[in-house]
């Protein structure tokens, strides 16, 4: 991307751009004119503000403006409306089913959402598990309540505890297991159940019989709509003059997406998708090169692709953190 070396009259102050991308082009209804406040409907996925307000809220300091519950209303509101609404006609013939303009009933078109592990992506429900954070009622109930375990081992001491010693005190003789055995055998029990926990976004999804994947942690060039935004920021910041508002900043921006048309879309997405080949039979694709080739990750089901543990977002974060050891150390011996 080109730098911007002439400043606005607006310094400091950002826009927030949000959108949906798919072959034939950007996801919104040419006719749908939608507001930066996320509690109405509006056929467009498409939003260029400086602030967002969601469920009736006043706006808030731009730092603050996005979150997860104003991607949640975004989604809702925005992206799944404009979705039916290009797809299916926004029919309400039952699950399942619309009908064409020439009254014929057709089969519903579904989504499947690719995003990002940015936290407002990841936003979870109250019925979570977290394991590190569960006491030892909360687990011993959990591994009842599975109906998995009549048992669990100590992998260290080799030692079997029934069901009836879940919750029993460890450092009794004749007790239980420790907290940490238990929040192992139940991490175990989320990695090999994907759909166990899942977010709100996946849950928001799954009611409508669409379906949520996200990208490997730290690969966010596998996104497509990402070599969107360059040529979008690309062409504002070739328009950039003095003195130029943010008003100004944000037309452009809004024009620019629109410009984003179905040859544009078409050749970004068959781009990356080149570049996921490439990518699966790298070492970079860790566990997911067992699939070779992009069409043989997309016919995958849940549990093949929960095998891949090493791509997961906490087991990322713990390999870059060891990576970084691992080069500060090399540092200081040379």
């Amino acid at each position: 991307m080109v730098r911007n070396r002439v400043r606005g009259s607006e310094k400091g102050k950002r826009l927030i751009i949000m959108h949906a991308m798919t072959r034939d082009g950007m996801l919104e209804d040419p006719e749908a004119e939608p507001t930066d406040d996320l509690s109405e409907v509006h056929a467009s996925a498409a939003i260029v503000s400086a602030q967002l307000s969601a469920e009736g809220g006043d706006h808030e300091d731009y730092h603050k403006t996005l979150n997860s519950e104003k991607f949640i209303s975004w989604m809702r509101n925005r992206l799944l409306p404009a979705f039916e609404k290009i797809y299916n006609g926004d029919a309400e013939e039952g699950k399942g089913t619309s009908r064409t303009r020439a009254g014929k009933k057709r089969q519903k078109k579904k989504m499947i959402l690719i995003l990002d592990n940015a936290s407002y992506h990841h936003p979870r429900g109250e019925d979570w598990y977290t394991p590190s954070k569960m006491k030892r009622p909360e687990l011993g109930k959990f591994l009842r309540e599975v109906g998995e375990y009549s048992s669990i081992t100590d992998e260290d001491t080799k030692r079997a505890f029934p069901a009836s010693k879940f919750t029993a005190d460890a450092t009794r003789s004749g007790g239980g297991p420790t907290l940490d055995v238990m929040r192992s055998v139940v991490s175990s029990f989320l990695k090999s159940h994907p759909g166990t926990n899942t977010t709100v976004a996946q849950q928001l999804m799954a009611d409508r019989q669409h379906r949520l994947l996200y990208t490997p942690p730290y690969e966010s060039w596998l996104q497509p709509i990402e070599l969107a935004w360059a040529q979008v920021k690309h062409k504002v910041a070739r328009q950039s003059v003095v003195g130029r508002t943010n008003d100004e900043t944000a037309e452009q921006t809004a024009a620019a997406l629109k410009g984003m048309d179905k040859q544009r879309c078409t050749k970004i997405v068959k781009h990356t998708e080149k570049l996921m080949s490439e990518w699966l039979k790298s070492e970079d694709a860790g566990s997911l090169r067992v699939f070779g080739s992009l069409e043989a990750l997309v016919q995958a089901d849940t549990r093949q692709l929960a095998k891949c543990t090493d791509l997961s977002l906490e087991e990322a974060r713990l390999r870059k953190e060891k990576e970084a050891e691992k080069e500060n150390q090399e540092s200081k011996e040379n």
